[in-house]
């Protein structure tokens, strides 16, 4: 075929690019713009007639127009189909049954070929989708027994409740310092479970309403710090909550036992202070004695006599920190030693001042004058 032959050709087929855009706009599987789909189309459109008319069909290339067209359109193969017959409605119309014949015998391999290379394209397309499948689901699964293994070690409760206040899902060894297990509570409504703690209701409800957010509940005699979050489906709308809750009892009560420490040390530093400023105020009132009776009694010790008689310099260093209240940790880090070694020292304070612990030891050495 001569140039003006393959050039009216092409005008034929360019009057069907209307009807093709518009059936592969409707069978793409992925969103495309029309302007994209007329780039591509205008591509496969130009090497059809050359490919056609060649003076042999060239497989491998007429292969790698049908799998371009599955990479760049993503079109389902029946689009491809209906292309390809409406390219061959094209070509063939307004000729003579003859030449019809001809180019039958053309297009059928040369469509054969196209359609191998964009099925090849689509199979290795799904190859590397399960294979991208098969790893993301196999990061997940080892996410979740990460998960699984890390609420099992912990007192901690993860837990996911249906917009209808259901629990779905709950995990975890908290469960068993609530004296519950999964069969327990899965299935069963959070507004039974909780009734008569309207703090944690009130949680769940703020939840379902969209709010994110920390909270400390108590639970059957228990604190847990409880972390809420609304989940949503594809539609971005709420559809339940999931939350984390740490017991946390023992590090709340350890932390009033500290409190309540440091208020009675504090109280006996105030004692202290006071009580020595009235022996001071009494000693000032007190008239001097005869110099011959101060020269015959020995001098008294001072606080740093009495400090090195009874303490080492080290031991005397532990124990006025002690007195501004810091912790053996800061102490140690002070002092660059190892908080073992500040516990070390701490009980030979105890046993030199015949003390059983720190607010003790700290009063005692006020009395002793060792905390001048």
């Amino acid at each position: 075929m001569d140039n003006v032959g393959l050039s009216c050709l092409r005008q034929s087929l360019q009057a069907q690019r209307t009807a093709i855009v518009a059936l592969l706009t409707r069978t793409t599987l992925r969103p495309l713009d029309v302007q994209t789909i007329h780039q591509h189309l205008d591509d496969l459109l130009d090497q059809i007639p050359t490919l056609l008319f060649g003076a042999a069909l060239d497989d491998g290339q007429a292969q790698h127009i049908g799998a371009t067209f599955a990479q760049q359109i993503s079109a389902q193969p029946e689009a491809l189909t209906l292309t390809l017959e409406c390219i061959s409605s094209a070509i063939t119309v307004d000729r003579p049954a003859s030449h019809s014949i001809g180019l039958q015998s053309r297009l059928i391999p040369l469509f054969s070929a196209i359609f191998v290379g964009f099925v090849r394209q689509i199979q290795h397309k799904v190859h590397a989708d399960q294979h991208h499948v098969i790893h993301t689901l196999a990061a997940a699964q080892a996410s979740q027994k990460r998960l699984a293994a890390l609420a099992t070690d912990l007192p901690l409760v993860l837990f996911e409740i249906d917009c209808q206040g259901a629990f779905t899902l709950a995990q975890g060894r908290g469960l068993k310092r609530l004296n519950l297990t999964a069969d327990d509570v899965i299935g069963r409504s959070l507004f039974d479970l909780a009734r008569g703690n309207p703090h944690i209701i009130e949680n769940i409800r703020s939840a379902l309403a969209g709010a994110a957010f920390l909270d400390i509940v108590e639970a059957r005699g228990r604190l847990f710090q409880t972390r809420y979050r609304p989940l949503r489906n594809d539609h971005g709308e709420i559809n339940g909550v999931r939350g984390t809750a740490l017991d946390i009892t023992e590090q709340e009560r350890l932390r009033e036992e500290r409190d309540a420490a440091r208020r009675q040390l504090q109280r006996a530093l105030a004692h202290t202070a006071d009580a020595k400023k009235s022996i001071t105020e009494a000693v000032s009132a007190t008239p001097n004695p005869p110099l011959m009776t101060l020269r015959d009694k020995p001098l008294p010790m001072t606080s740093v006599d009495r400090a090195n008689d009874l303490l080492s310099k080290r031991e005397l260093e532990v124990l006025q920190r002690v007195a501004a209240g810091l912790t053996n940790v800061q102490i140690a880090r002070e002092l660059v030693v190892a908080p073992s070694t500040i516990k070390t020292h701490l009980e030979n304070i105890f046993s030199k001042l015949d003390v059983h612990h720190r607010a003790e030891a700290v009063t005692r050495a006020w009395e002793l004058g060792l905390l001048a």
